[in-house]
């Protein structure tokens, strides 16, 4: 089954799992890793959002009142059920050379995945790396554009003078 999984997260368009706990032994730690405290720094937002909890106002004072009292995130996740595994994804973003993408590992955008078993988080972390893959060809195709248009408005204003 890993073997699987692993080649699942090869087939992507440079999605890659940098790290990754699992909650339920994370909170046994007193020492917490880089993964958790980065995290435990993301807006409320963002961490209602990798944990599919509503953004409420119930939700924020929760947190909001957890971290006052120096609670972890962690600790906040195992309380409410969430025991299952985070990561940390890097996904490649493409740029246009010579008319096609291409990718480098040294620029990526983070995200932050959590799912109750490693197939579930290998199948959100593609989803993921798919949208943000997706949304940086559209950019990227888009500023392509925008540079032609500057380009061909700056020969049109050099013509007529």
């Amino acid at each position: 089954m890993y073997k699987y999984l692993t080649e699942k997260l090869e087939n992507t368009k440079g999605t890659h799992i940098v790290d990754i706990t699992m909650i339920a032994f994370e909170v046994l730690n007193h020492s917490k890793s880089e993964l958790i405290e980065d995290f435990g720094y993301l807006e409320l937002k963002e961490i209602c959002d990798v944990l599919d909890w509503d953004y409420t106002e119930k939700t924020q004072k929760i947190l909001n009142d957890a971290f006052e009292m120096e609670e972890t995130i962690d600790a906040i996740m195992y309380r409410n059920g969430r025991t299952g595994y985070l990561a940390k994804i890097h996904q490649e973003v493409p740029n246009i050379v010579n008319g096609h993408f291409m990718y480098s590992e040294g620029h990526c955008r983070i995200a932050y995945v959590y799912a109750h078993t490693i197939a579930e988080l290998v199948d959100k972390a593609v989803e993921i790396g798919n949208e943000i893959d997706k949304d940086a060809r559209k950019r990227a195709l888009a500023k392509k554009e925008k540079g032609k248009n500057a380009k061909a408005n700056k020969d049109n204003a050099n013509q007529k003078h």
